[in-house]
């Protein structure tokens, strides 16, 4: 499982996951944007907000996995640490991915270098407020998965060389 934060490396982590190990991979914003369109037109804030909806992911990525015995990766914004339970930790690597110890410039800067296409569809204003709350809710996030035990991987320098050490780590065991 690869959550956390917007544009911290869960889709990137999970290309090279599936290039090593051909993983499946559950793209959780296709399945939100569908679900918007089709069940249920709330806001990504309002489904993201709604414990139904992250069971529902969660979900997804369980039959997968159980029904159709894949290897598979889950990428989403959409589960919280406080989601995740004993059971997942037993049975599934989980990393939570975020952006700590850097200003909003630099975050911004970052993007503009490494994801053109992304920051060309917003507002210099509306990327500063991006990068503000994806840093605050880093913060928040790594605090949750302190508290349960989980990992947070810190993306904001060198985010490639981390992928690669994780994919190592992965190898290793």
């Amino acid at each position: 499982m690869l959550l956390g934060i917007s544009r911290a490396g869960k889709s990137t982590f999970s290309n090279m996951l599936h290039e090593k190990y051909s993983y499946n991979i559950i793209h959780a914003d296709m399945i939100k944007a569908s679900y918007q369109k089709h069940i249920d037109n709330k806001t990504s804030l309002e489904l993201k907000n709604s414990n139904d909806y992250r069971l529902f992911i969660k979900d997804i990525f369980y039959h997968e996995v159980k029904y159709n015995k894949t290897n598979c990766v889950i990428d989403t914004v959409d589960i919280f640490p406080e989601d995740i339970t004993d059971s997942d930790k037993k049975n599934y690597l989980i990393y939570f991915f975020g952006y700590l110890n850097i200003e909003w410039e630099e975050l911004i800067d970052i993007w503009k270098k490494t994801d053109l296409e992304f920051t060309k569809k917003f507002t210099e204003e509306e990327l500063i407020a991006k990068a503000k709350r994806g840093i605050e809710n880093s913060k928040i996030i790594k605090d949750k998965c302190e508290k349960y035990g989980l990992v947070f991987i810190d993306t904001a320098y060198n985010r490639d060389e981390t992928l690669k050490k994780l994919l190592s780590n992965i190898d290793k065991n």
